[in-house]
């Protein structure tokens, strides 16, 4: 895409964005990454804080089952227990590794959390063939710290990873058991709990979901079938209109295309957004920046959900083809509300929204085209979309912001779902065909980052889907700031404002009402829609509503801003000035 994107965007572009066939045998990778996940020589677990190894057990020291997990507060396992008459040689000797080099030694695409420096990931040897050099390091004693990754893993034909975390106050075991065929990828979770109620250790080890908590709440339950069914009506909805919103879409994509480039329309990226009447400011900001900077908006395909939103951006659409495209699919988004200044995070209006985005971006997969969505709530200072073809990222089929929760539900990946890339293939195609067969669940958390992030772990075990987080603690991800850094880390602010970090965009997330982010926006230089544009009517907006320059604005003096805002009141409670006088 060399061609169509151009160069000079700070990277080498790859050879390899030439697109092949989706089943062409040429898409495979060399061989230190295409390392199989079958469970035999040796076990990969990560101990997040890892200070000891449990006991390790041989033929000379066999102690009860019930003994062994007595101190267990927490339990997890992968099949089903093997027999105590021959016990199997599931360990034959132990190490440590760095963790940080470990993560830097292998695509992983998991972002590190802020935790001390200087753990270390813990590496089993399932057979004296699998350890490094001539001698394994001795189970029995605490496992020797191996240096050199490389070194480590010199035998090892196979690698199972295992992203582990102990929920506080538990204790936790790891069970590994050996089971003849196809071993599981799955972890099966136990805990001491009573029918109902908080982790109680004179209580047996019982088996519970993945997501319960050490109180006894299971924050993943099933949705219930008035939901389900909800569900189903809207799906049938899809599917008796899916070819003919495709012909539109196509149509649409394809006359953009061919004013834009000779190159074939297949694989060409789209760049997709969704809007409501109440987020149209949002949206008209978004325009008026790019158009302050000169970037180029015309492989923008905006999916609007009412009348109203469809005028907006029409009016914004000039008659040459360096335009945002818009399409309305009345079929399936006719019913979503209007929103407006308090629309939050998983009310109605935001739930109904989360449909609409899992439709557009299912629709430009189903053409066949690589894919970046992006909210509303976004500025940029440079066209983000070459950055996806150079070599450090082309290799990845999904590729998101790292949204900074620590949350479990959004685990390992830490996935944002407001900004990401997807490459056309068939893991990308069935990731989001899955997403939306999983739209009761969608409904049920008010959001599809859960699900989503959760399909990318299944799938990326399942069928290998290669995903990245751009990690922000990597000079990549940096490029990609957002509402964490706005919130919880002031010191990247400053290398932005100073000019340390030049960042590719800044995505105003983590901020639940309209109205804050709007001043948000404001006071940090995102601002680019003039006052007499702000209301109902926008049928100006195509002129003079748009600013060449940010229009500043103070609101909060313990919130980051391009000027000083100390004469402002703080939004927070017992909050700290951002400007240190």
């Amino acid at each position: 895409y060399s061609e169509v994107l151009g160069q000079g965007h700070g990277c080498k572009m790859s050879s390899r964005h030439h697109r092949r066939p989706m089943n062409s045998s040429t898409s495979r990778l060399p061989l230190l990454r295409r390392i199989s996940l079958l469970f035999s020589l040796a076990t990969l677990s990560f101990y997040v804080g890892f200070h000891s190894t449990p006991p390790a057990t041989n033929d000379r020291d066999l102690i009860d089952l019930q003994q062994l997990l007595h101190r267990c507060g927490s339990a997890s396992n992968s099949t089903h227990l093997a027999s105590k008459s021959k016990p199997p040689t599931i360990l034959t000797g132990a190490a440590r590794v760095p963790k940080d080099e470990l993560m830097k030694r292998f695509s992983f695409g998991v972002p590190l959390l802020d935790r001390p420096t200087g753990q270390d990931a813990l590496l089993l040897f399932q057979s004296s063939e699998a350890c490094p050099g001539d001698k394994c390091p001795d189970a029995e004693m605490s496992p020797p710290l191996i240096a050199n990754v490389t070194d480590a893993l010199e035998n090892c034909d196979t690698l199972n990873v295992q992203w582990t975390h102990n929920p506080t106050p538990t204790t936790l075991c790891q069970v590994y058991i050996p089971q003849d065929g196809l071993p599981t990828y799955h972890v099966s979770r136990w805990l001491r709990l009573a029918a109902e109620g908080p982790l109680d250790r004179s209580k047996n080890l019982r088996h519970v979901a993945v997501m319960t908590n050490p109180r006894g709440i299971n924050r993943h339950n099933v949705p219930r079938m008035q939901l389900i069914r909800k569900h189903w009506q809207s799906l049938l909805i899809f599917l008796e209109h899916l070819d003919d919103v495709l012909d539109d879409v196509r149509k649409i994509i394809d006359e953009r295309l061919a004013k834009l480039t000779a190159i074939s329309n297949r694989h060409q990226p789209i760049i997709a957004m969704t809007v409501n009447k109440g987020q149209s400011q949002l949206l008209a900001n978004f325009l008026c920046a790019a158009r302050s900077k000169n970037l180029d908006v015309s492989r923008i395909l905006v999916f609007v959900t009412d009348a109203e939103s469809e005028a907006i951006v029409q009016n914004l659409i000039s008659d040459d083809h360096s335009s945002p495209m818009v399409y309305f699919d009345r079929y399936n988004f006719e019913s979503v509300p209007l929103g407006g200044d308090n629309e939050t995070y998983g009310d109605a209006t935001f739930t109904a929204m989360m449909w609409v985005k899992i439709l557009s971006v299912l629709y430009i997969s189903l053409l066949g085209h690589d894919i970046m969505f992006q909210d509303v709530d976004i500025v940029w200072e440079d066209d983000p979309l070459p950055l996806f073809y150079c070599d450090d990222l082309v290799r990845y089929d999904a590729i998101f912001q790292h949204d900074g929760s620590t949350e479990s539900r959004y685990k390992p990946y830490s996935a944002n779902t407001g900004f990401y890339f997807l490459r056309a293939n068939e893991r990308t195609h069935y990731l989001l065909v899955s997403l939306l067969y999983n739209g009761d669940i969608v409904k049920k958390t008010t959001s599809h980052q859960q699900t989503i992030n959760q399909l990318l772990l299944e799938h990326s075990s399942m069928f290998g889907l290669k995903v990245k987080t751009l990690d922000r603690h990597e000079e990549i991800g940096r490029l990609f700031p957002g509402g964490f850094q706005y919130k919880q880390d002031h010191d990247a602010i400053r290398r932005i404002l100073n000019g340390e970090v030049k960042p590719k965009l800044f995505h105003m997330y983590w901020t639940p009402g309209f109205k804050e982010k709007v001043q948000f926006m404001k006071q940090f230089g995102m601002w680019y829609l003039t006052g007499e544009c702000m209301g109902d009517e926008m049928s100006a907006l195509k002129s003079n509503c748009c600013s060449e320059k940010p229009l500043v604005t103070c609101f909060f003096r313990d919130k980051p801003s391009v000027i000083n805002c100390n004469g402002s009141p703080l939004f927070d409670k017992n909050a700290k000035p951002f400007w240190v006088e």
